[in-house]
């Protein structure tokens, strides 16, 4: 039996208006997703909004968008072509000459409190009865805006499993992306 308890009733999390927001990466960790019935694992990162953007919210109440969540998911693929390179190229150019052993146990958590542009759209969920924020394509920040102070504790889970690998990069961008080409 639960018993009396204080159910939460404020806090809206309607997702953000559609458009480009600077974003800080502050968490990473591993999740395991299923796809088409199919177990594996992904890295599952969390950025901060830092744009302080005003919209109403569904109870036409004014909202910010600073310090808003959103999440994306990666394979832990980190191959040439694979999105989670292009994700870690955009932050970190230097990535794009480092041999396979090199990429294999690239430091993901030196990326951690870094700023990237991103394109974020509204979008309706499979069944249709929810809208959610989805990034849709990473760039270079234009301009650096006021971080947040990353706890030291927001790490990426390490795995044993090596991040090197072969990726179908047209399959990792359905699974990833509902087949949006970056």
């Amino acid at each position: 039996m639960i018993g009396n308890i204080k159910l939460q009733t404020s806090g809206n999390f309607d997702p953000i208006p559609s458009g480009k927001y600077t974003l800080q990466l502050s968490d990473g960790e591993m999740v395991t997703s299923t796809f088409k019935g199919v177990e594996s694992e992904k890295i599952k990162f969390t950025f901060l909004v830092l744009n302080d953007n005003k919209f109403k919210d569904s109870e036409g109440k004014m909202q910010s968008t600073r310090g808003r969540k959103l999440w994306q998911r990666f394979s832990t693929y980190m191959t040439p072509k694979s999105f989670l390179t292009a994700f870690v190229k955009v932050l970190d150019p230097g990535v794009i000459g480092l041999s396979e052993k090199e990429r294999a146990n690239y430091d993901l958590d030196s990326l951690m409190g870094r700023q990237i542009d991103a394109l974020v759209a509204k979008e309706p969920s499979k069944d249709g009865l929810t809208i959610y924020n989805n990034i849709t394509a990473f760039e270079a920040c234009e301009t650096l805006m006021e971080p947040y102070e990353i706890a030291k504790e927001a790490k990426t889970e390490k795995s044993s499993q090596s991040i090197a690998g072969e990726v179908d990069s047209a399959l990792e961008a359905e699974k990833i992306f509902g087949g949006k080409a970056k």
